[in-house]
């Protein structure tokens, strides 16, 4: 698996062969790992600073790493030239994790539903008080191709159960990992209801792993394990596009938020408020656009969750709407060829849904080609769709003739 960075300014090509951390002017502002068929992009600032972006938007806390993405880390411009992987070990994510508890100070411990980065800094989920490491960041705790990582924030070397185990590993239930000087146990696919009473504080309730009530809790990066919590997420997803695209449509039509609870101060709060879950931050979301629904950033900004919270059907919708709006611009079209190029590479989709996935992308790279002839990022991804759209052919022509009928593409997207 290898992901080659080109910088923008000087063409230099940078080859990542495992997980590395991206910093500029000494400032850790992001970390890209390998898993099973897939690149990840997380962010190691708070949300919405000018000093990261991910394609001209402030960069989400996560996100898969495709081809033609660009990163801007605080001047320096980073493109996405190639991401190669391996097909034939991609694990299916679940949306049902196993549970996954630290143990920390005086028996207590934690249990982890999201990303949750691990140091001394007050933007930490878990914060280590008392440490002598001079970094601010030490380790990120994640969630990925079937299984729990910890990947080690210092370009050190994590020791588990007293052995070195490299920079990066698979936890495993009642690994001892030695963290700043500090002893974590992970308890991993324990019993979901046992009685380690668990509480979720902000992240900025500045909470140290040496003081008694040791409990924290990053920013959601994936949808919270309970399948329950997930349709209720999906429900008001709907909901809020329902109310929504109407709105863009006609712009005689008017968008409010449907809880008193959104508006006045309170809702004003969420601009400034780190959201822990994923309802939250559809809310702030929901808030935002319902003083201004036809911005672009905020519509982006939708679009973007839709996709990450594997809603692809109303994550589309949203994406066409923007270009109805905003035909000549470039970065909308953009978005909406990386998201059927992510389509088209979905291995949960049929083969014939995913060749109409690159068509779509095939056509929109040459809109956004009109608009932008010059950007150098799309011949990247214009090979990259030409590739996969050679290789899916060549299968769908060696399966047998008399094959049932597959899904059309729409359908295969559910929801």
């Amino acid at each position: 698996m290898e992901l080659v960075l080109r910088k923008r300014s000087s063409g230099d090509d940078l080859r990542l062969k495992g997980a590395k951390i991206l910093c500029h002017r000494s400032q850790k502002l992001a970390f890209l790992a390998p898993y099973a068929g897939q690149w990840v992009f997380y962010s190691l600032i708070p949300p919405g600073s000018a000093q990261l972006l991910y394609n001209h938007l402030p960069a989400p806390s996560r996100c898969i790493v495709a081809v033609g993405d660009l990163l801007n880390l605080d001047g320096l411009e980073l493109a996405v030239e190639s991401v190669e992987i391996d097909p034939g070990s991609y694990t299916t994510e679940t949306r049902d994790p196993p549970t996954c508890e630290i143990e920390v100070a005086w028996g207590k411990s934690i249990r982890v539903t999201h990303d949750l980065l691990i140091g001394s800094d007050a933007n930490s989920g878990l914060r280590l008080a008392d440490t002598h490491d001079p970094q601010s960041l030490t380790a990120l705790v994640t969630f990925a191709a079937g299984h729990w990582h910890l990947h080690d924030l210092n370009g050190g070397s994590l020791i588990r159960n007293g052995k070195s185990a490299g920079r990066s590993l698979v936890l495993k239930d009642g690994d001892c990992v030695r963290i700043a000087g500090k002893e974590l146990v992970f308890r991993i696919g324990g019993d979901q209801n046992t009685g380690r009473g668990m509480e979720c504080h902000k992240p900025d309730d500045k909470m140290d792993a040496s003081e008694p009530p040791a409990i924290g809790r990053a920013e959601a990066a994936m949808p919270a394990p309970s399948s329950g919590e997930i349709d209720v997420v999906y429900q008001k997803a709907r909901e809020l596009c329902q109310r929504l695209l109407p709105v863009l449509r006609d712009p005689g039509r008017k968008f409010l938020a449907p809880q008193a609870s959104c508006r006045g101060l309170r809702g004003w709060l969420r601009m400034f408020h780190r959201p822990g879950t994923a309802m939250e931050t559809l809310d702030r979301l929901q808030f935002l656009l319902s003083g201004s629904p036809r911005d672009r950033v905020w519509l982006l900004e939708l679009a973007r969750f839709l996709f990450q919270q594997s809603y692809p059907g109303l994550c589309l919708r949203v994406l066409k709407e923007l270009c109805r709006l905003y035909p000549g611009d470039v970065t909308v079209r953009q978005t909406l060829a990386k998201f059927y190029y992510q389509q088209g590479r979905n291995p949960l989709l049929p083969a014939s849904g995913r060749l109409n996935a690159f068509e779509h992308a095939d056509r929109s790279t040459q809109v956004v080609r009109r608009l932008a002839p010059n950007d150098p990022s799309l011949g990247d991804l214009d090979r990259a769709i030409s590739l996969e759209k050679v290789i899916l052919r060549q299968s769908l022509e060696e399966k047998s003739p008399f094959e049932a009928p597959v899904e059309e593409f729409a359908e295969a997207m559910g929801r």
